[in-house]
């Protein structure tokens, strides 16, 4: 899978922006590598971090900024002066970013929300986990709700290891191998992950500890996702929150004939990607009707917009 693909492709397939101004400021400090968005006139009632950088979280950023919500777009992996690839991440390496955001966004840490979608709806709902006194809120597009190991990613090194570490031990993972390609130029990623989720027990140990987040979360996923199984992965954490006595308000929101693409721009369909996998690209189904995607990403942004309004 490319996360990078799917990073654009969440914060991206922009065309046009929102013709409401707004203040958006390069920020290029150690450790810190992005852009931040705030209104151009009121004080941020809000903010949110997302996993970007550059122009692609303008979209996201021209939106939330014009709902008095400071947005924070970050790259955090393939840039000079962070990790190469995303593998053995500390996630400590975002509590100061977390900080950063609290303090120039003028809010407390109950008021910041951190969304991802895809790989990145993973670390959004680890960090919110993990940080439950920076993070007040968590939304996750297309997310997957367990951790799993870096060689899920092509890209990534073929040797084993965590994708996150948290005071130097790893988060616990779903080990994978490499996913392979064939003699053709299309490929079924469906099949890969659902073997990653056939032994529940390691399921259990690589679940994402939502009891420990201490605001809202909002998953959203389409049930015709061919990319891998969001909308499942959503049903088994909100299966191990029902067995807990304390836990956060919890909405798992699924759409009918939708697929991996609904965090998408209202408006977009694209039926398909491609993979590099040891040079060789594969065309992959991102899964969905035209009429399915559509509809679902103009109900995914509303659930957004509603989410951001009453947090």
């Amino acid at each position: 899978m490319n996360t990078k693909l799917f990073t654009i492709l969440f914060f991206g397939l922009i065309i046009g922006l929102s013709s409401c101004k707004i203040n958006r400021e390069i920020v290029n400090e150690p450790g810190i590598k992005g852009v931040f968005y705030t209104p151009l006139e009121g004080k941020s009632e809000k903010a949110m971090l997302i996993f970007a950088g550059g122009a692609q979280g303008d979209y996201w950023g021209n939106v939330l900024a014009q709902r008095n919500c400071a947005v924070l777009s970050v790259s955090y992996y393939g840039a000079e002066g962070l990790p190469k690839n995303r593998e053995n991440i500390p996630l400590e390496f975002f509590k100061p970013i977390l900080k950063w955001l609290s303090k120039n966004a003028g809010v407390s840490p109950n008021k910041i929300i951190i969304m991802g979608a895809s790989n990145e709806g993973e670390l959004a709902l680890q960090l919110a986990a993990h940080f439950p006194d920076l993070v007040g809120g968590v939304i996750g597009l297309e997310a997957s709700t367990v951790s799993w190991s870096n060689t899920v990613l092509p890209q990534n090194s073929d040797k084993i290891m965590p994708s996150w570490t948290f005071n130097k031990k790893a988060v616990p993972y779903i080990k994978m191998p490499k996913i392979k390609g064939g003699k053709g130029t299309e490929i079924k990623t469906m099949p890969y992950w659902q073997k990653g989720l056939a032994d529940s027990s390691k399921v259990k140990k690589a679940l994402v500890k939502a009891e420990n987040i201490s605001g809202p979360i909002l998953l959203i996923s389409g049930k015709d996702d061919q990319v891998w199984p969001a909308a499942q992965m959503a049903d088994i954490l909100e299966k191990h929150l029902k067995s807990k006595d304390s836990k956060p308000k919890f909405q798992n929101i699924q759409y009918e004939n939708a697929g991996h693409l609904i965090s998408a721009k209202p408006g977009t369909f694209i039926p398909s990607g491609f993979m590099d996998i040891n040079g060789k690209k594969y065309k992959f189904d991102f899964g969905g009707t035209r009429k399915g995607n559509i509809s679902s990403q103009k109900k995914a942004l509303q659930n957004i917009m509603d989410y951001v309004a009453e947090f």
